[in-house]
C-alpha cells in the first residue's frame, strides 16, 4: 500500500513538473513563412482586404487594436506608407498582443487559410523584421525566462516571433533558463518597441543549432544555459503559405 501511494505521488509530481516545462523543437506545424517570392502580392492583399477585416475581428484583436488606434490617431489605411504600416504593426505587437498571437503561430499552420485569423499581422511583422535587417546581419542576443525549457534535439526553432535583447542583464524576466542566441534573421526593433529593453525580434522560420561554449559571465547564475548558433541550411522553406499567397491573390483578382 505504501509503495502504491508513493508511486501515485511520484506520478502526480511528474505531471505537475511537466506542466511548467516548455518543449522546444522544430515546430513543424508553425506559421513560419518568410513570403519569399510573393511579398508584393501579399502587401497588396493585406491592404485591400485582410488588415481591415482582421482589425474588426473582435475580442482576440482588442489589445492590438488599442495600441494600433492610439498610434495611428485615426489615420486612414490608404494614406499610410508601407514603412509606417510596418512600424505601427511592430510597435503594436510589442504591447500585450504577442501573448495572444504566439501560441497560435506555433501550431496553426493547417488553419492558416481558415481560423488562424492573423494573416495581416503575421505578414506585416515578418516584413518589418526583414526590412530592418535586409542583409541578414548576425548579432548576439539574450533571452531569459522563469520557465524550464526542454530541448530534445540539437536543432530547434522558437516557432513564433520571439523577443530577445542585446542587454544580458534583464533579470526581471527570470533566470531559470537563459538563451544566448546568434541570430542572423532577427532585427533590432528597440526604436519601435513600447519597452526600453534593447529588443531584437527573431522570426519563426530561423532555425538554430544547440552548441557548446565555455561559461559566459553575462549569464552567470542561470539555472540552465542554452547556446544557439545558426543552422547552415536555415532557409529550407515550406510551401503551404506561398501556395496560399498565390491562390489568394488569384481569387482576389476575380
Amino acid at each position: 500500500m505504501k509503495f502504491t501511494v508513493e508511486l501515485i505521488l511520484c506520478l502526480i509530481i511528474c505531471v505537475v513538473l511537466s506542466l511548467f516545462q516548455i518543449v522546444l523543437d522544430d515546430y513543424p506545424d508553425s506559421v513560419d513563412d518568410p513570403f519569399d517570392g510573393c511579398k508584393d502580392d501579399m502587401r497588396k492583399l493585406i491592404r485591400s482586404e485582410y488588415l481591415e477585416k482582421e482589425l474588426k475581428a473582435g475580442d482576440k484583436f482588442r489589445s492590438f487594436k488599442e495600441n494600433w488606434e492610439k498610434d495611428t490617431l485615426n489615420l486612414q489605411l490608404k494614406n499610410v506608407s508601407d514603412e509606417e504600416l510596418r512600424n505601427l504593426t511592430l510597435r503594436a505587437y510589442t504591447g500585450s498582443f504577442f501573448n495572444n498571437m504566439n501560441p497560435k503561430m506555433r501550431t496553426k499552420r493547417k488553419d492558416y487559410e481558415t481560423t488562424f485569423g492573423l494573416i495581416s499581422l503575421h505578414f506585416l511583422i515578418t516584413d518589418g523584421i526583414q526590412h530592418l535587417n535586409p542583409d541578414n546581419k548576425c548579432q548576439t542576443t539574450y533571452r531569459f525566462g522563469k520557465e524550464k525549457y526542454v530541448i530534445d534535439s540539437n536543432k530547434m526553432r522558437f516557432g513564433s516571433f520571439t523577443s530577445s535583447s542585446h542587454n544580458p542583464n534583464l533579470r526581471q524576466f527570470g533566470r531559470e533558463t537563459c538563451f544566448i542566441i546568434e541570430t542572423c534573421f532577427g532585427a533590432d526593433i528597440s526604436e519601435l518597441s513600447q519597452y526600453d529593453e534593447a529588443e531584437v525580434l527573431i522570426p519563426p522560420y530561423e532555425e538554430f543549432n544547440k552548441v557548446n561554449l565555455p561559461e559566459i559571465p553575462e549569464v552567470k547564475g542561470c539555472g540552465r544555459i542554452n547556446l544557439f548558433g545558426l543552422v547552415p541550411n536555415h532557409n529550407l522553406l515550406s510551401t503551404l503559405l506561398l501556395e496560399f499567397c498565390s491562390s489568394s491573390v488569384f481569387m482576389s483578382s476575380k
